[in-house]
């Protein structure tokens, strides 16, 4: 993985990953990389147009242990991993949309904040819009139901 760092090796461990950077001292706890500025000083991309498509691919991907966090927000091991997969397909030259696929095919569609327009997506688009509707039409048939009453003066009144 080609860093601001330099080239990062990155080798799989019984229990945690080994980050093995060239200059400086190895390291395996992944708890160190959870904030977003110690990982991007680590994992920044040295390309900033490169840089700011990783951000923003890390802001429309969902954090699976955290579930409603972007991996970009996420301070849990798995965003973390995947911060580093989105870096190392965009490094290898991965367009936007093989990147969103791959998480998409990995984790299904729940994995992306923003889901595609599919007919497997109808549904969670097209949700809001009828439970809307329904109110509306709800509200309107409740209303068209009063009782009409017509108030007329006592005789006496008159």
């Amino acid at each position: 993985l080609a860093t601001r760092a330099g080239t990062i090796a990155l080798t799989a461990k019984t229990d945690a990953i080994a980050f093995d950077i060239p200059g400086a001292e190895p390291f395996s706890h992944v708890g160190d990389l959870c904030s977003f500025d110690a990982f991007v000083k680590i994992f920044g991309l040295s390309d900033p147009a490169l840089e700011a498509r990783a951000q923003g691919l890390e802001r429309e991907i969902r954090c699976l242990q955290c579930e409603n966090e972007p991996i970009s927000q996420s301070t849990s091991e798995m965003a973390v991993d995947m911060r580093v997969r989105v870096r190392d397909m965009i490094s290898a030259g991965a367009t936007d949309a093989q990147v969103r696929s791959f998480f998409r095919e990995r984790f299904g569609d729940f994995v992306l904040l923003r889901p595609a327009f599919t007919p497997m997506t109808w549904a969670l688009w097209g949700a809001p819009i009828l439970l809307l509707l329904a109110a509306l039409l709800a509200a309107l048939s409740l209303r068209g139901r009063g009782r009409k009453e017509t108030f007329l003066p006592e005789t006496d009144e008159r």
